[in-house]
């Protein structure tokens, strides 16, 4: 969700982060829930401008029902914050209660790969609580790496949003038990864990903000939604050269406030002569598999900001 810095937004971090993180952390769950939900509806109901974009996008797919479309654009927001309140909580997470809150469906896909120690890329949106597959498989004992920004000192960020919600997001991010590499740093990290017969996790909608030329790189066009989009390609590109299958997998959050992981079937990429193409067919390939879920459970996607000409259509 695209957002802007501003002087209100960073007085806002400033009460998030030290307060009320603290009492989130303290609280059960089924209050975090109820916090964020309301936090929801609040947002929907006095952030207009940032309310009738998301509509609008969300009409692209999904057509000019205006009740609908609503309803879904305020459950996208009361996703973004249960997102962020539970984020809060993942320190408490540990061995002993992890399957209170999540189930799996179809691990034995990852299980099959692991035992025959070979090295996997986990395919995932930006969706439902994306990070609980992290924190979920390091705690099970599965050596997972995440390919991710943690760039905290970018210059289009507030003093604020760099010195105290990044770092603090960093903080928790690195009490979960897995490895976080950094895409600005060397990419040999990237190659060295799926050669030691680990999982790497890579984000595969999205366009991070980028645009114009900077697209034409690391990018591909396919469709998606119905429409043609931008998709990093980082994912094929990886697999391809290490000869490792790409499991595409969602979290999606249910009814009852647990999340269920799921593993869709493994994609291997195609190694023809021309690479080009074998990447396309196989970031299209993944982009169908999840796509799915975004149909059945638009509110949980939280990309909807940038689904718009100029970001990630075409």
């Amino acid at each position: 969700m695209i957002i802007k810095d501003t002087l209100l937004r960073d007085i806002g971090r400033l009460l998030v982060w030290f307060p009320f993180r603290w009492f989130i952390a303290s609280s059960p769950y089924f209050i975090v829930r109820r916090f964020a939900v309301i936090m929801g509806f609040i947002d929907h109901i006095f952030s207009r401008s940032r309310r009738n974009q998301l509509i609008n996008n969300i009409q692209i797919v999904f057509g000019n029902n205006r009740v609908a479309v609503s309803k879904i654009a305020k459950g996208v927001m009361i996703t973004h914050y249960l997102n962020l309140l539970e984020f809060f909580k993942f320190p408490v997470i540990n061995l002993n209660n992890i399957y209170d809150h999540i189930s799996f469906e179809g691990k034995q896909i990852l299980d099959q790969i692991v035992m025959e120690g070979k090295g996997a890329i986990l395919a995932t949106l930006h969706f439902g609580t994306m990070q609980y597959p992290l924190v979920a498989l390091g705690h099970l004992g599965y050596k997972v790496n995440q390919l991710g920004d943690r760039d905290v000192n970018a210059s289009e960020f507030s003093f604020i949003h760099r010195k105290v919600a990044l770092k603090y997001r960093i903080r928790i991010e690195d009490s979960f038990k897995v490895n976080h590499i950094h895409i600005s740093k060397s990419i040999k990290p990237i190659y060295q864990c799926l050669e030691n017969g680990e999982l790497l996790m890579i984000n595969v909608d999205g366009v991070g903000g980028l645009k114009g030329q900077k697209l034409k790189k690391d990018y591909i066009i396919v469709n998606f939604l119905g429409n043609q989009v931008y998709m990093p390609t980082g994912a094929a590109r990886v697999a391809r050269k290490m000869g490792v299958p790409i499991i595409p997998i969602n979290c999606l959050r249910q009814l009852d406030g647990k999340h269920k992981i799921i593993f869709d079937p493994p994609i291997y990429v195609q190694k023809s002569e021309d690479r080009a193409v074998d990447v396309q067919k196989c970031i299209q390939q993944i982009i169908f598999q999840l796509e799915k879920y975004i149909k059945k459970h638009p509110e949980q996607w939280l990309l909807w900001m940038e689904f718009q000409k100029g970001y990630i259509i075409v």
